[in-house]
């Protein structure tokens, strides 16, 4: 090949592909192969909590933009107008669920969407404006256990404590409407409705204990809402299971935290059975040791709370008989 030659030579021009393109007929066929076996698209009631998660994110197409008062606005407009809209189909429907179900995965995504506030407690005056908590509130009532969960996670995030510590002035306007609008009883209405064999609704449990124990934290004297909620008496309720696990362990802190912070709930305490309730939880361990360390935080939260208990003179006499 001479100079001419040289400079005139174009090489082949290739596509990358993988190794076993050529084995598979080529593009055309690699194309061909992915067309056949792409998968079918599953229905939401079908899919894996993975799979709802990416179905999420992947509608979730403002999650990206920066997050400010109109950015709030707009998203609890489009939420308000897909609970409407799902409330709507679900009583026209009631008997055929597949006609309201595209609205309820539209809900459920919107839901989602509002978890980015909590990255702004700035804005939480906005959500309280705008009639956000009444609205996300409400969303505990709904039918659907996934929209429900998706509200107590949304929640547990919003009430951060960390969260609500980077602007605490703001964000005490968010506890403040979420007491307004009963927060504590109603989380007490989705406990009772939450079974713990599932795997998703044992978690929303942990992450409702979770809200009660933030709120506590932000303004320690709503630990009397415990006892007039009736959160007291199913933390107690809760402890009387005999099993060991996570959301056990979790009761017996808020147990402790709830007495701690309050003359009142230890005062009533007696009133529904609590000091013989603790008496039993702890008589489990009168004839073997905890089995492993969270167990063992469980029984010292336990008798922190017994002891705190007996603070009050009428419980003493209940310990006594007991």
């Amino acid at each position: 090949m001479d100079i001419e030659e040289l400079l005139d030579f174009q090489p082949a021009r290739t596509l990358k592909r993988g190794p076993d393109a050529e084995a598979d007929g080529g593009f055309e066929g690699m194309f061909k192969r992915k067309a056949v076996e792409a998968p079918q698209k599953k229905n939401y009631e079908d899919m894996t909590d993975e799979e709802r998660l990416a179905l999420v994110m992947e509608l979730d197409e403002d999650k990206t933009a920066e997050m400010d008062e109109g950015t709030v606005k707009r998203m609890l407009l489009n939420l308000e107008k897909k609970y409407s809209r799902n409330q709507e189909l679900r009583i026209k429907h009631a008997e055929q669920p597949e006609k309201f179900m595209e609205t309820e995965i539209e809900l459920h995504v919107e839901v989602g969407k509002c978890l980015s506030i909590a990255t702004q407690p700035q804005l939480y005056p906005v959500l309280v404006q705008c009639n956000g908590v009444k609205l996300i509130v409400s969303l505990l009532g709904h039918p659907n256990s996934d929209i429900v969960l998706g509200v107590v996670d949304l929640l547990n995030e919003l009430t951060d404590t960390d969260v609500i510590n980077e602007a605490i002035d703001d964000a005490l306007e968010l506890v403040e409407a979420l007491v307004k609008n009963q927060i504590m009883s109603v989380l007490v209405q989705v406990l009772e409705t939450l079974d713990e064999k599932n795997e998703d609704e044992a978690k929303g449990l942990h992450n409702i204990l979770g809200i009660a124990e933030n709120l506590v934290e932000a303004d320690p004297e709503l630990a009397d809402h415990a006892f007039t909620s009736g959160l007291l008496a199913w933390i107690l309720n809760r402890l009387k299971i005999r099993s060991f696990d996570q959301n056990k362990l979790y009761c017996s802190e808020l147990l402790a935290i709830l007495l701690q912070s309050s003359v009142s709930n230890r005062t009533q305490l007696g009133n529904i059975e609590g000091i013989d309730t603790m008496l039993q939880a702890l008589a489990l361990y009168k004839r073997r040791n905890p089995q492993i360390a969270e167990e063992q935080e469980m029984m010292h939260n336990l008798f922190d709370s017994l002891c705190l208990s007996l603070l009050a003179s009428e419980n003493r006499d209940i310990f006594l008989k007991g």
